[in-house]
C-alpha cells in the first residue's frame, strides 16, 4: 500500500517534479479525512432496482425520472408513487418549500408535488370574464367593470384575474353576471368596482354560470390581490430567497411576490443578465447569480433595491452550485459564518459568503474539466466537509 506522509491535496496544474510527495494528479474512489489521511471510499448500497435517472432528494421525499419517462417519488420499500407520467429526458429542477412540498421543472413542463400526486404551480386565470346585464337593485348609479379569478379549493390558491368590460348601472339598480366559466376544483370568485372607480373589490362567489350582485356596495372592501400578477414562469435553478421564489428563465431571473411564491409580477420583480443564467444561490447578505459570461453578487434584503457586483468575468459551470453552511467553508485563514455556496466558475473550486466575498477554494492548484453541465452537492461525510460535482449527461430521445 502507498502511503503519503505529507499529503496535501490533489494537483492538476504544476508539473510532475514541483509535485513531489505531497500531491496526487488525481485520486479514485478515496475520501480525505481531517488530518489529511487517505481511506478508501464507501461502497454503495442497493437501494432499490429499476432504472432511475435524474435522483432528487429532499428533506421530504426522494424524487427521480423513472424508465425514462414519468417523475415518480421513489419509495425505497415499497411502490413508487407517480407524480408525473409524462417528464420526458430534460434535465429536472427542483425546489423545496417550508411546508414540505416540492416544485419540479424540466424548463418546459413545472409543478408541484407533495408527495401524492402532481398539481399546478399557481392556478390559471379564467380565460374569459363572460357577460354583464344591468338590471334592478340598490346600486348607486355609475358606471362599474367587473373580474373574475378561480380559486383552488384544495389550497386555497386564487388565480390572475379575468377583467370584464364596463356597464352602466342607473339608480337604485344591479347586475347580473351570465356565461361565467366553470373549472373543477375550483371556485369562482367575482370582484367589482365601486362607481366609477378603478379598484376591485370582492363582491362574492358565483354559485353557477350566473352571478347577481343587487346591494348598495358597502360590502365592497377587500381588494382584488391577485389582479394584475401571473402563473410563474417556466424556467429552472429555483430557490427560495427570504419570502420569495426565484426562477432563472435564459437571462433573466424572476422573483415572486414575498410570501406569495405562485404569484409573480412579470411587470416589475425582475433581473436581467448579459448571459443565461446558471446559477442562482441565495445567502443572508443577497444572492450568487451566475451566468455564461461572469459571476455575481446581489447585495441586499430587498429584491427592488438589490446592489449589482461582477465578482468574476468567468463562465460559472451550469449545475456546480451547491449551499453550504459557512462554518464548514474556509474564509481566508479561517471559517466562514452564516450560508455559504460552493461553485466552479473559470474552472476553479470558488466559495461566496454571506456577505458577499469570494473565496478562491482551487485556484492554480485544480482545475474542474468535467463537461458543460454537473449535479452538484455539499455533504458532511464522518465531519469531513465535501464538495461533490459530477458531470451531467443529457439522456438520448
Amino acid at each position: 500500500m502507498l502511503t503519503f506522509q505529507k499529503f496535501r491535496g490533489i494537483n492538476n496544474i504544476s508539473n510532475e517534479k514541483k509535485k513531489g510527495e505531497t500531491y496526487l494528479s488525481a485520486a479514485l474512489d478515496v475520501d480525505v479525512g481531517l488530518d489529511a489521511e487517505l481511506r478508501r471510499r464507501r461502497g454503495m448500497t442497493l437501494l432499490k432496482a429499476g432504472c432511475y435517472r435524474q435522483l432528487w432528494e429532499g428533506a421530504s421525499m426522494l424524487l427521480g425520472i423513472l424508465n425514462g419517462c414519468a417523475l415518480v417519488r421513489v419509495v425505497p420499500d415499497g411502490e413508487d408513487v407517480t407524480i408525473h407520467p409524462a417528464m420526458g429526458t430534460a434535465r429536472l429542477w427542483c425546489c423545496e418549500l417550508p411546508d414540505g412540498r416540492v416544485i419540479f421543472s424540466n424548463g418546459q413542463v413545472h409543478g408541484m408535488t407533495d408527495g401524492t400526486g402532481c398539481s399546478d404551480w399557481g392556478v390559471a386565470p379564467p380565460d374569459e370574464a363572460g357577460s354583464a346585464t344591468a338590471v334592478a337593485g340598490a346600486m348607486p348609479a355609475g358606471r362599474y367593470a367587473w373580474a373574475i379569478t378561480f380559486r383552488r379549493e384544495a389550497d386555497g390558491l386564487e388565480s390572475q384575474a379575468a377583467v370584464g368590460g364596463l356597464v352602466e348601472v342607473q339608480q337604485a339598480g344591479g347586475l347580473l353576471l351570465t356565461d361565467l366559466p366553470q373549472r373543477a376544483g375550483h371556485s369562482l370568485q367575482v370582484y367589482l368596482t365601486t362607481a366609477g372607480g378603478e379598484a376591485f373589490f370582492h363582491a362574492g362567489q358565483a354559485q353557477g354560470p350566473a352571478f347577481s350582485y343587487l346591494r348598495d356596495g358597502q360590502d365592497l372592501a377587500r381588494p382584488c390581490r391577485t389582479l394584475h400578477l401571473s402563473m410563474p414562469p417556466v424556467g429552472c435553478l429555483h430557490a427560495l430567497w427570504g419570502a420569495r421564489m426565484l426562477v432563472a428563465q435564459g437571462r433573466v431571473l424572476w422573483a415572486s411576490r414575498p410570501h406569495g411564491w405562485s404569484h409573480f409580477d412579470l411587470g416589475r420583480d425582475f433581473k436581467q443578465f448579459s448571459a443565461d443564467i446558471t446559477l442562482v444561490q441565495p445567502v443572508g447578505g443577497g444572492i450568487f447569480v451566475g451566468t455564461q459570461k461572469e459571476l455575481a453578487f446581489l447585495a441586499g434584503v430587498e429584491f427592488d433595491t438589490l446592489v449589482y457586483t461582477s465578482l468574476m468575468k468567468e463562465p460559472v459551470l451550469l449545475g456546480s452550485g451547491a449551499a453550504a453552511p459557512g462554518r464548514r467553508v474556509r474564509r481566508g485563514d479561517g471559517a466562514g459564518f452564516g450560508r455559504a455556496m460552493v461553485c466552479i466558475a473559470g474552472g476553479w473550486v470558488v466559495a461566496g459568503h454571506d456577505d458577499g466575498m469570494l473565496e478562491p477554494l482551487s485556484e492554480g492548484i485544480y482545475r474542474a474539466d468535467i463537461g458543460a453541465e454537473v449535479v452538484a452537492a455539499f455533504r458532511t461525510v464522518d465531519g469531513v466537509p465535501q464538495y461533490e460535482a459530477l458531470a451531467y449527461e443529457h439522456a438520448a430521445v
